[in-house]
């Protein structure tokens, strides 16, 4: 009896999916609490890094919403590429953008 066989895995960028995740947690940094320790002696300067600020300058905060455009301009030539190959780049991939 043959093996199944398994579905093919596209190839990923592992360093672009390390960097979307890492950009993700920075998303979701304000939701850990570390407002909360932004009078802590040793993490009030990465607490206020990860917080939105008023305009006092830049934070790393500024850099989040860069960093996840980068990410969409770096895949999509990619993913445009793997789609032509499939047989057409909107080929019941967005069947509202064809109407």
């Amino acid at each position: 009896m043959p093996a199944a066989l398994s579905p093919a895995i596209p190839d990923r960028i592992a360093s672009i999916d390390a960097f979307r995740g890492f950009t993700m947690f920075c998303m979701f940094s304000t939701g850990f609490g570390l407002r909360y320790f932004a009078s802590h002696p040793s993490i009030a300067p990465i607490a206020r890094q990860l917080e939105h600020t008023p305009w006092h300058g830049t934070t790393f905060w500024d850099l989040i919403q860069p960093f996840f455009m980068f990410i969409v301009g770096a895949v999509m030539p990619i993913s445009f590429g793997r789609r032509w190959k499939a047989g057409g780049f909107l080929s019941g991939s967005s069947p509202m953008s064809q109407k």
